[in-house]
């Protein structure tokens, strides 16, 4: 095939205008293999645009985090380093910017899986001309002509997760910006910096609570960094369906570059603990390190750091916000020291259940939480 059909209209790599390609095209004649070609380039531009939004997503929020820890957003005075202080500085501008985006680049993904199933649902039967794809101008509410639409497990499920990414998406594209202005706050204690974080107002169900024309509620506490972790977690959770979907269509399959995301492996030799041992130990330690706290003797154990994999279903995003809210009850427990009782209160505060029944209490933990329900109990299983 000539060069011009991968790239022309698609890349930068091609210098052909409309015109010139249009004119190569009618040279073509009722050639289906050459039509058929030019038609599985198409549906390569929507997998390779599902792919580098979804590098974008993980770019942004690694420079979200990075920032929300390194930056320095105001340079206080001995004497100001007390208590709960907010800043709107350049830095926080560019944070809030970074976090914006990886909501915008989730829709994003959200559109084009649209638009990658229903191609695969529907793909052309006639190749004697050089076929439209049909779903250049669906979105993601065109989910509804898909048979896989409302499917368990998938992005096509609109629940909690999908109504507050577009709610959030929405609210960035319409009115400029997540919130008024970008605050970053800071929380002190005994002139240290103990904890930063950044406020998301109040939503119930996915949709941000409303009264007339004011729309941004601060009452829940609600730490869109502490949140951002599961939230990306459950997304990409889902995306894996897409692919066996896209299976469907070899043509298609054969395009799709597939990316593991591992979950937590604690399987180890006699001797030999699993390295994710380590890193779970890490992200506690870590955690309460950059919040100025010691770790409980009782928390670099293979005990806990197993019943905290199984907390989070043995995925990292999962655990991460565990780690956090445990961390963050810590703080204001003020007593200096992350424990167990911070884990059981965290699982309780997330699930209600009783603090008898926890992954962190419970003898036979393993068979009652199961990965593939989390925080969840399989009471009388």
């Amino acid at each position: 095939m000539p060069f011009w059909v991968y790239d022309a209209g698609l890349s930068p790599e091609s210098r052909l205008s409309k015109t010139q390609f249009e004119q190569l095209l009618s040279r073509s004649g009722p050639d289906e293999y050459f039509h058929r070609f030019l038609y599985h380039q198409d549906v390569d531009a929507l997998l390779s645009n599902i792919q580098r939004s979804s590098a974008q997503v993980y770019q942004f929020a690694g420079t979200f985090y990075g920032l929300l820890n390194d930056a320095v957003f105001y340079h206080y005075n001995d004497q100001d380093k007390v208590d709960l202080r907010f800043s709107s500085s350049g830095d926080a501008i560019l944070l809030h910017g970074h976090l914006e985006s990886v909501f915008t680049r989730m829709r994003t993904i959200l559109d084009y899986s649209v638009k990658l199933a229903l191609e695969a649902e529907r793909p052309p039967q006639d190749f004697s001309a050089y076929p439209k794809l049909r779903t250049a101008a669906k979105q993601y509410g065109d989910r509804k002509n898909l048979a896989m639409n409302q499917r368990e497990n998938t992005l096509f499920v609109e629940d909690e997760l999908i109504r507050k990414i577009a709610s959030i998406r929405d609210r960035i594209i319409h009115d400029g910006h997540f919130d008024t202005e970008p605050r970053v706050y800071e929380l002190f204690k005994r002139r240290r910096l103990i904890e930063r974080f950044v406020l998301a107002p109040d939503m119930t169900e996915g949709r941000f609570d409303a009264s007339r024309n004011r729309r941004s509620f601060f009452s829940t506490d609600n730490k869109i960094n502490a949140t951002l972790p599961s939230i990306l977690d459950e997304f990409y959770s889902r995306l894996p369906e897409l692919g066996g979907y896209v299976q469907r269509e070899p043509q298609l399959d054969r395009l799709m570059t597939r990316i593991e995301f591992q979950e937590i492996d604690l399987s180890s030799a006699p001797g030999h603990p699993a390295q994710d041992y380590e890193i779970l130990n890490e992200i506690v330690g870590s955690y309460a390190i950059s919040a100025g706290l010691n770790v409980d003797a009782s928390l670099p154990t293979g005990d806990f750091l197993h019943r905290l994999a199984t907390a989070g279903a043995f995925r990292w995003g999962l655990v991460i916000d565990m780690v956090v809210d445990a961390v963050a009850l810590a703080v204001a427990r003020r007593e200096g020291v992350v424990e167990r009782s911070d884990f059981v209160a965290a699982w309780c505060e997330k699930t209600g259940m009783n603090q008898l029944a926890t992954p962190f209490t419970h003898d036979s933990y393993e068979r009652m939480f199961r990965r593939d329900k989390p925080f969840r109990a399989a009471i009388g299983t």
